[in-house]
C-alpha cells in the first residue's frame, strides 16, 4: 500500500494495569504500522501512568497525555485534540485487537472511499471468547441507509473513522449522570451523528477482529454492557 495514511489510535487509560500491556502490545504489533498511538492517563491511581511512560520510551509512535480524572468522554476528547492522523480508532484499555484489525479497516476506507469502516467483533471474560465469524462479505451504505436502518451498532468499537468527521465534534460531557450512563449516551449519540455526517459507510462481515473483555464484577456497573459487545450485524 503506497502513501499510507497515518492512523491515530486513542486509548483512554484508567485502573487497567493488569490488561494495559496486552492492549498496547496488540496495537504496536499491528500489520498496519503507520500509527500514532495516544494513551490518555485519565488520573489512574495504579501503575498505569508508569506503564504508559515506559511504552512511550519504547516506541516513538506513542504519545502519553496525563490528565486529572474525568469521564471517559473527556479522556477521548483529549486524544482528539492532539491527534494528527487521517483516520482514528478508539480502543478500550482492557481490550485487545487482532493483528490485521487496522489493516482491514483502512483497506475498506481506501478501497471504497468511505468515511467509516466497521467490522465484526467477539467478546469474552478474559479466558474464553465467543467468536462472531461470517463469510467476509463487504457492504457499502450511504449515510442515510446506514443511519436509518441501524445496520451498524452505535458503539465506537470495531470502527475506523475519517478524522475530518470530528471537525467541530467532541464527545458530550455535560450530562451530570453516572459515568457508565454518560459513557453509553456519549458513544451512541456521537456515533450516529458521525454516520449521518459521512458520505459512505463500509462494513465487512468477517471473522472477529477485536476482542472485548467482560468482567463479571462489571456487569452491574457498566450500563447495557452486553449490548455494547454485540456484533455489528
Amino acid at each position: 500500500m503506497k502513501n499510507k495514511p497515518l492512523v491515530s489510535v486513542i486509548v483512554p487509560v484508567y485502573k487497567a494495569e493488569n490488561y494495559l500491556y496486552r492492549c498496547v502490545e496488540s496495537i504496536r504489533k499491528q500489520t498496519y504500522s503507520k500509527l500514532q498511538i495516544i494513551l490518555i492517563d485519565n488520573g489512574s491511581p495504579d501503575k498505569c501512568p508508569e506503564i504508559c511512560e515506559n511504552f512511550a520510551k519504547l516506541d516513538s509512535r506513542i504519545k502519553v497525555i496525563h490528565k486529572e480524572y474525568g469521564s471517559i468522554s473527556s479522556a477521548r476528547n483529549a486524544g482528539l485534540d492532539v491527534m494528527t492522523g487521517s483516520y482514528v480508532a478508539f480502543i478500550h484499555c482492557e481490550d485487545f485487537i487482532y493483528k490485521d484489525y487496522l489493516k482491514t479497516l483502512i483497506f475498506l476506507c481506501l478501497k471504497y472511499k468511505t468515511d467509516i469502516a466497521a467490522c465484526g467483533v467477539c467478546y469474552g471474560n478474559g479466558s474464553s471468547f465467543h467468536r462472531v465469524s461470517k463469510n467476509g462479505k463487504i457492504y457499502v451504505y450511504n449515510n442515510k441507509d446506514a443511519f436509518m436502518s441501524r445496520k451498524i451498532k452505535s458503539g465506537l468499537a470495531g470502527k475506523l473513522y475519517r478524522t475530518t468527521l470530528f471537525a467541530n465534534e467532541r464527545f458530550p460531557v455535560k450530562e451530570q449522570v453516572s459515568e457508565n450512563k454518560q459513557f453509553n449516551f456519549s458513544e451512541e449519540s456521537l456515533t450516529y451523528k458521525l454516520i449521518y455526517k459521512s458520505y459512505l459507510v463500509t462494513c465487512i462481515d468477517k471473522k472477529c477482529i477485536i476482542v472485548f473483555i467482560i468482567h463479571l464484577t462489571q456487569i452491574k456497573s457498566r450500563n447495557h454492557l452486553m449490548y455494547r459487545y454485540l456484533p455489528i450485524f
